[in-house]
């Protein structure tokens, strides 16, 4: 949908139950999906120093780019790099106890709820949201 110009997309970032209700892991999820729309949507730029032709003719064939400075340097720019997504070798990721998306996203949920962001919100705002939400102080 983004894809095609809507600037409003209802049901994402952590709702369920058609809006009814929402989960904190589903919340971080879909925000790593809209993290990868918005870098899809900003396209790839492409001029004479993105392309890199004089890196290219110095490397020449059978080269490797990836060690060069100029893919260091814009390497940050052009790829999307995932809190959740799996991006570590197969062998890592079995060391690491083999974890899935949901606890990943519940490892970061728990993260967010005892680091926060301290300051963000006025101390009577945040007693008020404890208050009506006694469930949420459970992580």
């Amino acid at each position: 949908m983004a894809l095609n110009g809507a600037d409003c997309i209802h049901l994402t970032a952590g709702l369920m139950d058609s809006g009814n209700s929402i989960n904190y892991e589903q919340f971080v999820i879909d925000n790593e999906i809209i993290g990868m729309i918005h870098r899809i949507l900003a396209g790839i730029e492409v001029n004479d120093e993105t392309l890199g032709f004089d890196v290219i003719e110095s490397v020449g064939p059978g080269g490797n780019y990836v060690a060069e400075d100029h893919t260091v340097e814009h390497m940050m720019d052009e790829f999307f790099y995932p809190d959740l997504s799996v991006r570590c070798n197969y062998d890592i990721w079995e060391e690491q106890g083999r974890p899935d998306m949901l606890s990943r996203a519940r490892d970061l949920v728990r993260k967010i709820l005892r680091e926060g962001q301290k300051g963000l919100l006025d101390h009577d705002l945040i007693a008020g949201i404890k208050q009506a939400f006694p469930d949420s102080q459970s992580f």
